[in-house]
């Protein structure tokens, strides 16, 4: 899952966006969390909601609040449209 429209933007001491994927994917659950038998809605739509509530606290304090493991960072930031 990504965010097209709008992008998203840094904090404006980041040099990345937090709990993403190098392909700019949003983190939003570790494997082996989901399977394709668990409803969408009941699973990555309300991930999704929290990632989103995160991203919008990290841009205004800096800092993740929401839980998850860091990842690499990404090698390049994703080209916009």
């Amino acid at each position: 899952m990504s965010v097209t429209d709008p992008p998203l933007a840094l904090h404006p001491d980041a040099t990345h966006l937090p709990h993403v994927y190098a392909g700019g994917d949003l983190c939003l659950y570790l494997p082996g969390e989901w399977n394709d038998h668990m409803f969408l809605s009941q699973t990555v739509l309300p991930w999704t909601s929290a990632w989103l509530l995160h991203y919008e606290l990290w841009l205004i304090t800096g800092r993740w609040t929401g839980s998850g493991e860091e990842h690499a960072l990404p090698t390049a930031w994703p080209a916009g449209p």
